[in-house]
């Protein structure tokens, strides 16, 4: 994340930003609770009141994108282990970076999420497509974080290293 000591937290219809106060540009939401849960930066409200706490910004985050909290713990786990994560491409996943090179596509899911397994091949041709890993990360009831690299063993077969 780029030099910025103030976000500001704006809600415009159904979608909630982060903004830098210094420089007026958007800002990564999970990297941004990441840094105020750091004490890195600082986080108000569009009518300037700080928040209490990164618990508080995720929670107005929450608002409009109501699996903040499960790709949260996801970011949070990840940036703890010292990897550098962006949002996307796809909904509900990261990329995480070796360096300046992308390295893996993260996809995020609740333990009780229900899927159909076509979607599980259609992450794995995405992320060789883009030249990267294919990481299922899935949450539990508790918050804890199971990882699981998928990769096609061989034509019409799928294989789950854990």
């Amino acid at each position: 994340m780029n030099k910025c000591s103030v976000a500001i937290f704006e809600k415009k219809d159904d979608k909630c930003v982060f903004v830098c106060d210094e420089t007026s540009r958007e800002l990564d939401p999970y990297e941004t609770i990441y840094e105020f849960k750091k004490n890195k930066l600082v986080v108000k409200d569009s009518d300037g009141n700080v928040y209490s706490g990164w618990f508080e910004a995720l929670k107005h985050f929450s608002t409009c994108e109501p699996r903040a909290w499960i790709m949260f713990s996801v970011y949070y786990d990840l940036r703890e282990r010292g990897r550098m994560l962006k949002t996307g491409p796809l909904p509900n996943s990261f990329t995480m970076y070796k360096g300046p090179k992308p390295e893996s596509l993260i996809i995020v899911l609740e333990e009780t999420v229900k899927f159909k397994v076509e979607e599980i091949f259609r992450w794995i041709e995405t992320a060789k497509r883009m030249n990267r890993d294919c990481i299922l990360a899935i949450v539990d009831k508790h918050g804890d974080v199971s990882y699981y690299q998928l990769e096609m063993a061989g034509v019409g077969e799928l294989s789950l290293l854990t």
